[in-house]
């Protein structure tokens, strides 16, 4: 465990997120994506949050693992919550916590709504229903429709609690001649539906918009439930494009920033070997060591990270090792230094992080995920 590197989490940041999200879809209701531990940011502490102090009352995790760990740490809190994938039907042990600590499963095969259905110990566990719509990869098939009405019929099942879908490419621009993009699976979810209207099942909930259709105002209308994930987290989900244009109806606030500290200090010449294989510093200039490496998850594919300090500028150079990374500043930031200094690595502003992710070529989901359990999390109100 760090004790000075952590990531500090501001909650009435996340509070102010749910309201911008509220003015963006107020007519929906919000289930909120827990996913991976709340995305890196803690997912008992999150939720706690959310419910007691936001008022949101449907959660939606991954795995199990993760809604056993919601109910058992707060079973005085009362929500919905969902297992969007990683469930065994067949085992019973697992079938056992589904039913005694209210964890609805979202079924997204023919196979497990058989299983399910033809299970005494299952069978009246709300009907949440999954169908792929273009993204290919969990869900019903259009094509299963017919299948999955005759089964539902011959169990006399007349409710379906939830029906939902997932958008492949939100995060890119939706417009009606997207080709097989957020558009026509829209379409066809809402073709879906109607289908199952038509043959007297009853929708209670139904939902598809992620972070990326929110941020573009788009499957809502219709919809009882959005799905927010990065956006409650502060961060926009749309390509960099698309974010730097009018499409975007985001201005939430990171709600982490992540702050580490000078381990050591001093000035190198031009052609000075550093750290492991001795690469040569290119330059003249301060070499300062931060406690954060790829054991806390600055993997050394982040070899383009850059860290302001003071109004310096500062580069990984060489190799990020377990536990520290070397940056070149510049030689006059030397006195700008002192050993055990703070250094914020992103702060509230979501374009830290984005440029991070825009730099290295990924998402910023990605990055925040992968922040190791040895990285603190510290949890704030201002």
């Amino acid at each position: 465990m760090r004790f000075k590197t952590c990531l500090k989490i501001n909650l009435n940041k996340l509070k102010e997120n749910y309201r911008k999200l509220r003015e963006l879809a107020n007519s929906n209701k919000v289930l909120f994506v827990i996913k991976s531990n709340a995305y890196g940011h803690g997912i008992v502490p999150i939720v706690r949050f959310a419910v007691t102090e936001l008022g949101i009352d449907s959660f939606g995790s991954a795995s199990l693992g993760e809604a056993i760990i919601l109910r058992t740490s707060l079973p005085d809190l009362q929500f919905d919550l969902y297992v969007f994938s990683d469930l065994e039907f067949e085992n019973e042990y697992h079938n056992r916590h589904l039913i005694n600590k209210r964890i609805i499963p979202v079924i997204s095969t023919i196979r497990n709504l058989k299983l399910i259905l033809e299970s005494d110990l299952c069978k009246y566990i709300p009907l949440c229903l999954k169908f792929d719509t273009g993204m290919n990869r969990l869900g019903i098939k259009y094509a299963e429709i017919e299948e999955l009405i005759t089964l539902l019929k011959a169990h006399n099942k007349s409710s379906l609690f939830h029906v939902m879908s997932h958008f492949a490419s939100s995060s890119s621009k939706i417009t009606e001649d997207s080709g097989n993009g957020p558009y026509k699976q829209y379409q066809q979810f809402k073709e879906i539906k109607k289908i199952l209207i038509q043959n007297g099942f009853t929708i209670e909930r139904s939902s598809m918009a992620n972070s990326g259709a929110i941020e573009q105002k788009f499957a809502l209308e219709e919809e009882t439930h959005i799905r927010p994930g990065l956006l409650l987290y502060g961060l926009s989900s749309l390509n960099k494009e698309l974010r730097s244009s009018s499409n975007s109806n985001w201005s939430g606030e990171n709600i982490s920033s992540l702050e580490t500290h000078v381990i050591d200090f001093y000035k190198i010449k031009k052609g000075d070997p550093i750290g492991y294989g001795g690469p040569l510093s290119p330059r003249d200039g301060t070499l300062v060591y931060l406690a954060y490496g790829y054991g806390d998850g600055l993997l050394n594919f982040y070899n383009k990270l850059k860290v302001e300090h003071c109004g310096f500028v500062g580069e990984i150079i060489g190799r990020i090792s377990m536990d520290l990374m070397a940056l070149l500043f510049p030689t006059e930031a030397h006195n700008h230094f002192n050993a055990g200094d703070t250094v914020l690595i992103w702060d509230h502003t979501p374009n830290k992080i984005l440029s991070i992710a825009d730099e290295h070529r990924v998402i910023p989901y990605e990055i925040l995920c992968g922040i190791s359990d040895r990285v603190p999390r510290v949890y704030t109100l201002s």
